[in-house]
């Protein structure tokens, strides 16, 4: 597998295919992900600790797909593959919270040399447990039940009502409006706390997906100008609970050990996490005006309506 083919594009779509064609290329490629990263998450994440990462971004894109094209999906195996996606990718989150800590650390200066290996033996354990929810759930899915799941879900997916079939265009349009609607009504009562930026980056993956899934569906405009606003936004908020997720690690560890020299350090990096969360929190609610948001708003209802229109001639 390419990295190309694991990329979040798709090739060869056309706008005016049948809709549940579009569905199968798409879905396929974002599940082939997902079996593709799983073993080498629980196998050989020692080799590269982007098996781990990879693997929850995919988890994250195959649920945002069966999201997208649930309303020509029979509800029960999507239903199951879903919920089996959503296990794989919280089964790799304590792993995965783990690797970023030891990046922290990596990055950081003035380490103590007394006491410090006790602690990077301790926060080593703690990855090693945290591995094993990803071993398990791979003994538990392998290949083969993933396969028949996913297998099963692709087999329910052709047309099957008496109604015409949309087009992949005209079921872009409508699904593209309502999951729009559902980030806006987030976007535009948001604050600036931990809370209220996890909401609005939660809020703004599931944008983010469906914009990839459908982009196909609509002009340059749709790729080119307004995703790069919502990659942005992904970048950005990502990066603030990056500070978020570490200061509230390195609480727990200090917790667990006695006032010492490396405590102390523990509790500067925990003020330099929080002093960055801040930092980026206020340049972040700079870049997220009110004006941002409303021309982002504006340029997707702009989008989607000229589809509309393009459909109705």
């Amino acid at each position: 597998m390419t990295n190309e083919d694991r990329g979040k594009w798709f090739r060869d779509i056309s706008p005016q295919q049948p809709a549940s064609e579009v569905a199968r290329k798409t879905l396929a490629k974002r599940l082939d992900v997902v079996r593709h990263y799983l073993p080498l998450a629980a196998m050989e994440y020692e080799k590269d600790i982007e098996h781990v990462h990879q693997l929850r971004v995919g988890c994250r894109r195959a649920m945002a797909a069966v999201t997208a094209w649930k309303a020509i999906l029979p509800a029960k195996p999507a239903r199951r593959v879903k919920r089996m996606l959503r296990k794989i990718r919280r089964s790799a989150d304590d792993a995965r919270d783990h690797d970023v800590l030891f990046e922290r650390f990596q990055n950081s200066q003035d380490i103590p040399h007394e006491g410090f290996n006790a602690l990077i033996d301790q926060i080593t354990q703690q990855r090693q447990e945290g591995q094993a929810p990803i071993i398990a759930m791979h003994k538990k899915i392998g290949r083969n039940k993933f396969a028949r799941r996913v297998a099963s879900l692709m087999d329910s997916i052709p047309w099957q009502s008496s109604e015409p079939e949309p087009t992949y265009a005209e079921f872009a349009q409508i699904r593209m409006a309502a999951i729009a609607s559902e980030f806006f009504d987030v976007a535009s009562g948001n604050g600036g706390s931990a809370k209220d930026l996890h909401s609005l980056r939660i809020a703004g993956k599931r944008l983010r997906y469906a914009m990839e899934i459908f982009a196909d569906a609509f002009g340059n405009e749709f790729r080119e100008i307004l995703y790069p606003v919502v990659e942005q936004l992904q970048d950005k908020l990502g990066a603030l609970n990056d500070h978020n997720v570490a200061q509230k690690r390195f609480q727990r560890i200090v917790a667990t050990i006695p006032p010492n020299a490396v405590a102390a350090y523990l509790a500067g990096l925990i003020q330099e996490e929080w002093a960055e969360f801040t930092r980026g929190r206020d340049e972040f609610l700079a870049w997220w005006t009110t004006d941002r948001i409303r021309d982002l708003q504006a340029g997707l209802d702009q989008v989607i309506c000229k589809q509309r229109s393009m459909e109705v001639i």
